[in-house]
């Protein structure tokens, strides 16, 4: 008898959790690197330049309807440390309605080198950003892009 009630106040509890979570059945959100270069001659300046292309999709209705690419040149001491903001921008897609068709797209980035490059390393940054813009706006999901640093 006790085994029973234990049980049964059990299921009323996933009940109740499974209730309250959000419906994302089949949906979902990715970003990736497709290409990524580092040169050290041509550019604008002559110095070289760094590229980063990313895409990003979303899938089904995941409550996303708008992604937005978030690209910062960061200047470091070390080819992978810590650096500083040397420069930042930011694109974004047009809205799109939370459906079951998906909605893919790319950004690719360019940053021309200066004259500090002979004493720092330089690469780009891609924060893909998926936001919900019906009702208040809200980040669903981030993901990180780092390309090649020279």
């Amino acid at each position: 008898m006790l085994r029973h009630q234990f049980l049964l106040a059990m299921a009323i509890a996933l009940a109740i959790l499974l209730a309250a979570a959000p419906v994302v059945s089949g949906a979902s959100t990715n970003a990736w690197l497709i290409s990524t270069k580092c040169t050290n001659s041509g550019g604008a300046s002559g110095y070289g330049y760094v590229t980063l292309k990313v895409g990003a999709s979303e899938i089904g209705k995941s409550g996303v309807n708008k992604i937005v690419f978030r690209i910062r040149l960061i200047r470091s001491k070390t080819r992978s440390g810590a650096g500083i903001v040397a420069a930042q921008t930011s694109n974004s897609s047009r809205y799109f309605p939370n459906t079951a068709r998906n909605h893919s797209y790319t950004n690719s980035s360019r940053a021309n080198l200066d004259r500090l490059h002979r004493s720092y390393y330089y690469r780009l940054e891609t924060v893909v950003q998926f936001w919900r813009t019906d009702g208040p706006d809200k980040i669903l999901r981030k993901i990180k892009i780092v390309g090649k640093s020279c």
